[in-house]
This record gives structure tokens, sequence and C-alpha cells, in this order.
């Protein structure tokens, strides 16, 4: 009978407890990995810091995890992105949901924001407010300016009315896509567009500055958060929660306004 190795049983020992000690650690630190919350980028970067900072640091501090802001290159990589479950938390107007829906299926729901205290959003065409344009007939011929072939307000309502009243506007191709509605604004300020379109509450922001509404959209319901497939049922309370109890929360007001 070999007698007992002291040596070699230490060594078992050591190597034992550093898996052990390596698991917890890494499952630890796993555990702590970002939650990300991704939105398309209707508006500047700048803006976004602004508007959605107090949002990340209530949902980190309210759910007791990190939680980072993931801002897309463009809407149609943002759909893409939450497709393919690569975000945690996404941040969708409808027409972006309709896409993802049909592309990749349904995702799991959070919650569904209000703007300015309504579930329902509308969108506007607008102009200079000296401008010399008083209906959508006299858009025959300028240039007109959207947000993204992705956008609800900025793209897919407004051209439905443009449809109706002055369908040449868009059989011509008079158009064109800017990305974000802060360039919507600037672009028709400027004069490089006669008008644009725009999400209601964002034309309200910047109306001051000599702008003139000439239509708006029928109302649709307002922008949703939806997670990832594979985010387990134990994550999904919690984050529902946080998302309903911030009507509650004044600070957050309107933080959310967009698309």
């Amino acid at each position: 009978m070999e007698g007992f190795n002291l040596s070699t049983a230490g060594g078992q020992i050591f190597g034992a407890l550093f898996t052990l000690f390596f698991v917890l650690y890494t499952t630890a630190a796993m555990a702590k990995d970002p939650l990300t919350l991704g939105i398309h980028p209707f508006q500047s970067a700048r803006v976004f810091q602004r508007q959605f900072s107090p949002l990340v640091e209530y949902l980190s501090h309210r759910l007791d995890h990190p939680v980072e802001l993931r801002i897309g290159s463009s809407y149609r990589e943002h759909i893409e992105c939450v497709g393919r479950d690569l975000v945690d938390i996404a941040y969708l107007g409808p027409l972006g949901y309709v896409e993802i829906v049909d592309r990749y299926g349904l995702k799991p729901l959070i919650a569904g924001p209000k703007d300015n205290g309504s579930p329902f959003f509308n969108g506007v065409i607008f102009t200079q407010a000296g401008s010399g344009i008083v209906s959508l007939a006299d858009l025959n011929g300028q240039p007109f300016a959207f947000v993204d072939p992705h956008s609800t307000m900025g793209f897919l309502l407004p051209a439905f009315v443009l449809s109706q009243s002055n369908p040449a506007l868009l059989t011509r191709h008079r158009y064109q896509f800017l990305n974000t509605h802060e360039n919507v604004i600037l672009g028709v300020l400027c004069g490089d567009f006669i008008a644009g379109a725009m999400k209601e509450a964002v034309f309200d922001n910047y109306k001051q500055n000599g702008l003139k509404e000439l239509a708006r959209s029928a109302a649709s319901a307002e922008h949703l958060l939806v997670a990832r497939n594979g985010l387990s049922s134990a994550g999904l309370g919690p984050l529902r929660r946080a998302f309903f109890d911030l009507q509650s929360l004044p600070e957050w007001g309107s933080h959310h306004a967009g698309h």
C-alpha cells in the first residue's frame, strides 16, 4: 500500500481551489456585464447623452446592475442589432418594431413610454414661417427633407399625407433623407429644403425659431421598449417594474422624446 503523498494531495487541493475561485470570479464578473440600452439615431449623440443619461443612471441604480447606452449608427443598423439580440433593451418606434417582428419574430415587451402624457404621437410637415408656402400643394418641384426611410414620423406617415395631397413630390423624388430630426430642422431653416417632416414633439421644441406647420399625420402608437430574446423572466420582471415606476418620477419628464 502506497503512503499518503502530502505534496501531491496539496497540489490537488490547490488546483481544485484555484478552479473553484476562477469559476466563481468569472461568474461574478459575467453577472455584472453591463446591460445595453440600444436606441436609433434620431438625434445627435450630444442630445442623446442629455436625454437618456438620467434613464441609464436610474436603471443602473434600480436594477443594481450597470446599464450603458448604445446609439445605433443608422436606423437600419439599429433594427438589425435588435433583431439579432445584440442589445438587452431596445427603444423602438412603431415602424422599427414592425420591421423587426416581420424579419426576426416577436421580442419580449417591456413598456410603452408616453410622449407628453399620451401613448400616441403625430408627425408634422412644416416650412419656414416666411416661406410663402401655405399648403402642401405649393411644394411642387421644391426639395423636401425627411429623416430616415425607417422612421415612423420622420418619413412613413408624413409621406402618406403627401401621397394624398401632393403625390408628385414623392414620384419625382424631390426629397432627401437627412438622418436626424436636427438635420431636417437645420436644412429647412437654412433654405436648403422648402419643407420637412418630423415628430410633433420635436417640432414643438423648435417652432419658435421661425417654423410653420403645414399639415400633420394621423396619430400612431408611441415608442416601445423591448428586451432581447433569452433574457430570463427573472430579469424581465424587475425591468418592467422599473419602467412602470418611472411614471411616478417627475424628474424623468420627457427625456425620452424623439423619433
